[in-house]
Parts: structure tokens; sequence; C-alpha cells
């Protein structure tokens, strides 16, 4: 098998969603290919693998955080390119991921001295080597399906994060015993401008519905404060787990900790959903659009897209909600 010394991988997004939906792809890479160093490249200024992320970076990841944000939009980006490689101290990389589908960002990012080089733009035109693949609307699935055809196997992503730091399993322990059932709830957007929550008197029923076999516990920031009060008020059993952690342990890591400790979870797409696509209980989303192209590629992961019953996720009520949570989980 090919040594790889130096990988780059564009993930695009930038977002914390965006870069914990992409770790799974990271840990395969590192699985089967011999790879040195990679190096990990975003969008956004939010360099997550150094801070909140720490705990699970990959001991052979290099977060690049020298290039300003929205890198790549412009074709004279292109002549900067060279300095990219003299500051990493390298001269060509091994490999190419870049997960973005831009025509002008392709011809930049490819212009980055390499050896292969993996993009679906246009149907992977730009790949080396070139596979002709239909381009997969899962942003995941299109570098899983690049690969299958590269090694010639089927190829199924582990969401099981081996190097999961035990101390955030222990607190989840802790905050979630086991004389209990419980049923986690995200139901709130991670940006105030994105009309995609649950109607709050909705979930209200479905928590306290499901309340008589179950604990609803609520990921929410204690910022939402109207909204928690609201929920303390209208759900007797509303538990807020986060609020009574170990301040050194409240980050995304715990969220996956403690989706792993009940029964079920209920999401809408948002970077709380791919926490807990890392956590190994089930997981039901419900989407506005796109569910093809974000959800989690690992079982157990049910998805009720509202755009494709002709409705939106704060038009659901609670009965449909329930009902299709009884058709997925068998309580």
């Amino acid at each position: 098998m090919k040594k790889y010394n130096n990988v780059l991988i564009i993930n695009w997004g930038g977002g914390l969603g965006d870069t914990l939906q992409f770790l799974p792809i990271i840990n395969f890479l590192n699985k089967e290919l011999s790879i040195k160093k990679i190096f990990y490249f975003s969008n956004k200024n939010e360099f997550f693998f150094n801070n909140i992320l720490k705990d699970i970076k990959p001991n052979n990841l290099h977060v690049i955080d020298f290039l300003g944000q929205g890198f790549g939009f412009k074709i004279r980006d292109i002549f900067y390119t060279r300095k990219i490689l003299k500051k990493l101290n390298i001269k060509k990389f091994d490999l190419i991921i870049d997960n973005q589908t831009r025509f002008g960002n392709s011809l930049v990012f490819k212009s980055i001295k390499h050896d292969e080089y993996i993009s679906p733009c246009i149907n992977y035109l730009f790949s080396k080597p070139f596979f002709f693949l239909k381009k997969e609307k899962n942003i995941v699935q299109r570098i899983v399906n690049y690969f299958e055809k590269k090694l010639k196997k089927k190829i199924y992503l582990n969401y099981n994060l081996k190097n999961f730091p035990y101390k955030y399993k222990i607190e989840a322990k802790k905050l979630l015993n086991n004389n209990n059932k419980y049923i986690g709830y995200s139901i709130l957007a991670g940006h105030p401008t994105r009309l995609r929550n649950f109607n709050i008197d909705e979930i209200i029923k479905v928590a306290n519905y499901f309340s008589k076999k179950f604990i609803p516990v609520f990921y929410i920031e204690k910022k939402f404060k109207k909204i928690i009060d609201y929920i303390i008020k209208k759900v007797p059993k509303a538990y807020f787990p986060e609020f009574k952690a170990n301040q050194r342990l409240k980050n995304p890591l715990l969220v996956t900790a403690l989706g792993n400790e009940t029964k079920f979870n209920i999401s809408i797409n948002n970077g709380i959903m791919h926490m807990l696509s890392l956590s190994q209980s089930n997981l039901i989303i419900f989407f506005d659009e796109n569910s093809d192209k974000f959800k989690p590629l690992r079982k157990k992961i049910y998805s009720y897209d509202c755009k494709k019953q002709n409705t939106s996720v704060e038009k659901l009520k609670s009965h449909q909600i329930i009902n299709y949570v009884k058709t997925k989980i068998a309580l």
C-alpha cells in the first residue's frame, strides 16, 4: 500500500456540525491508508480541533489556521498556493481531498501541488485518478463513493470513536443514572436566522407523552433562558443534565456521551444532531430540507424529510412526531 506522507482535507462548510460530520472520514483514512500527516482546512476561522474537539483530534492531524476566511473564492488565490506549501515546509501533498463543489474554488485548490486529487465537482472531473461517478447529494457519501471505486471494496464508516475520552463517559453516567430511562431532545437551530425549530408547544406535548416511561432530557444552552423556563413550567419531568455537569467537561463530547445513555434521541438538523450521531443510540432527525445531504451514514439513524411530506419542522404536530417515532423505535 502506498504511504501518504502529507494529505490535505478541505472541508468547506467549516461549522461545528460540518467538522463532526467529517470525523468518521478522517478516521477511515487513518485506518485504511498509511498517513504521516493530515492537514485540515475549513472555510471559517473556527478551529474546533484546536479547542473544543481537541480531546478527539487524531494525533496526526494539523489544522491550517493561517489562511483567511473565504480562501479559494478568488482565482487570484492560485498565486498564494505555493506559499501554503512553503509555510508547511513540504514540497507537495500526496493527496488532496476537496469536499466542495464550486468550479472556481476547485481550480484554486487543484493548483496546489499534489500527486492525487479528489473532488466531487462536475462528477469528479477534476479528480486524479479520474473515475466517472455521479455526485451524491450526501456530503460524506461523495467521498466514500470515490474510495469504494479506488479501493474496489464496500466501505462502512465507523461512527464509534475508539479514542473517545473516558472522562466524558463517566460524567454522562453520573448525570443519567441507570435507574431511569431517558429520551434526548434537541429542539433549537444553531443560528437564530434559521427558522427550522420545532413548535415549542408541540414538542412539549411529545415530551409529556413519552415522559410516562422516559425522562425527557433537553440539550439546550443556558442562553435560551425564556425557552428553558417555559419548558420547566410545562414539562414537570424536564431535565437539563448539562447544567449540572462539571464545568471542565461542558463541550460537544459530553453531549455525545449523554446521547449514549438514552433510549433514543430526537433532533432537528443542527450541530447537536452531529454530536448525537457519534453516539450509539437511535437518533431520529426531522429535516426541513437537505436530509439527503446532511444525514449521518451510520445505522440506527432515521430521518423524516418534511419537504417530501409537504410540510416544515415548525408546522409538525405532536401526533406526527410521535407516530413517526413509534414506527422506528420499539418502546
